[in-house]
């Protein structure tokens, strides 16, 4: 690691500081010959697939990766193909309709011409990106011309941005129905129209649910009677914008007999969220 001081007036400070940087990020990666491999470190992102199951059900919640190799791929598709066929229709539609002689030295026949079309459709410039994934590091591999390494690092530069941490917290709790309605809701509320004329209703000291203190206190009251009980206390700790899941599930199994068949079948219950 080189270290470097120098002092001068702001300006010329952040010049310097400026070039630096940019220097240091031109020198990343390895050049070999026209092309270029990049190592992108992803920070608050993965590099791979993320993959969770809720009852049988696979969510699957797609990396960096796949991200990138789905938007080269659609690239890839939408750009070959589509002018040459238009082109090789529209020929084949004039094949037959009478033509005036051909000029000197254009003398070339259809299928040559529609073989040149074929040959002349210039690939996509992302066709030879290769991005692998090394979640090692949780880092990106791109191999491809600098042009195209540097595109792929301003993509995920863009893409890969910090996220709140969110906690979720959940209490599954046993309870009668005829208690549960005696907690009461709180049917207060306000509501304002314009900027001068406001109004409220039900303004009473009714116990809502929506006040933890109160309603904890009271459930826990319920359970020293044992008209209550809590039956789990889940926390969960996630991003933002990525799916969190309650699974408090059990599962007992059934034989169904038929005239001459019989098998087992599982049947699952609990909370999901």
């Amino acid at each position: 690691m080189v270290l470097s001081m120098f002092s001068g007036p702001p300006v010329y400070v952040d010049l310097v500081v400026n070039a630096a940087k940019l220097m240091e990020q031109n020198s990343d990666g390895i050049e070999i010959g026209r092309n270029k491999v990049g190592i992108i470190h992803l920070v608050n992102t993965f590099v791979n697939d993320r993959t969770y199951e809720l009852r049988g059900e696979k969510i699957v919640i797609p990396g960096m990766a796949k991200v990138l190799s789905t938007l080269l791929n659609n690239n890839i598709k939408q750009s070959t193909g589509v002018n040459v066929l238009s082109e090789i229709s529209s020929r084949q539609q004039l094949k037959n309709v009478s033509r005036m002689p051909p000029f000197p030295g254009a003398e070339e026949d259809d299928d040559l011409q529609v073989e040149k079309i074929i040959s002349t459709a210039g690939a996509p410039e992302t066709d030879d990106i290769q991005i692998i994934a090394y979640p090692d590091t949780n880092s990106l591999l791109v191999k491809g011309t600098v042009s195209q390494v540097d595109f792929i690092e301003k993509l995920v530069a863009t893409l890969d941005i910090p996220k709140r941490h969110i906690e979720l917290s959940l209490w599954i709790i046993d309870i009668d129905k005829t208690d549960l309605e005696q907690l009461g809701a709180d049917w207060s509320g306000t509501i304002k129209i314009g900027s001068s004329l406001s109004a409220s209703f039900n303004n009473s000291g009714s116990i809502s649910t929506l006040d933890g203190t109160q309603f904890i206190a009271t459930i826990q009251a319920l359970a020293q009677k044992r008209r209550a009980a809590v039956v789990a206390r889940p926390v969960v700790l996630t991003q933002e914008n990525i799916p969190a899941i309650f699974d408090n599930n059990r599962t007992f199994y059934t034989k169904l007999v038929g005239e001459r068949t019989a098998e087992l079948d599982e049947v699952t219950y609990g909370n999901d969220d």
